[in-house]
């Protein structure tokens, strides 16, 4: 039985606002004495969804969601950059769609979902953890509540605007 050396193929996947992730993946072959493929196989490439914005990042997020949801952008906006967590890496500000909030409540993601609380999603089920800390739904679901009036739920918002 002969093998094919192997095909090395750089793989740059955009992830959402321009995040880029690489990878190398191989492509192997084995053939038979007739010379004839008897197997393939490719490495397969796993992308982790974008977890720190940087405020600008976060602006365009918050600002296309609250937009698709007919709330107000700027207060989406001033609510969620202080409700979530931040990172400072050399020298920048991120705010991070992945933390816990410090307290012990089990608040997840850049809105702060309280998960024991009960908030339900679109489908009208609880939220999830992996709902709370996908930074686009978390947002889009955060501005679905504030363009039906339900900001209060976010203790940021209270004490931004009361």
């Amino acid at each position: 039985m002969l093998i094919k050396p192997f095909k090395y193929k750089l793989l740059a996947i955009p992830v959402l606002l321009a995040v880029i992730a690489t990878s190398f993946a191989t492509n192997i072959q084995t053939v038979d004495s007739h010379n004839e493929t008897v197997a393939q196989s490719e490495a397969v490439v796993v992308v982790e969804p974008k977890t720190l914005f940087t405020a600008d990042e976060l602006q365009t997020l918050v600002f296309a969601q609250a937009t698709k949801y007919g709330a107000n952008p700027s207060e989406v906006f001033r609510t969620v950059k202080c409700e979530a967590k931040q990172r400072m890496i050399d020298g920048v500000i991120y705010y991070d769609a992945a933390a816990k909030s410090d307290y012990p409540e089990e608040s997840y993601g850049l809105a702060q979902w309280n998960l024991p609380a009960g908030n339900t999603n679109h489908e009208g089920t609880r939220v999830t953890h992996a709902q709370a800390t996908d930074a686009e739904y978390s947002v889009g679901l955060m501005a679905h509540y504030f363009s039906q009036g339900k900001k209060g739920k976010w203790s940021c918002y209270r004490k931004l605007y009361a």
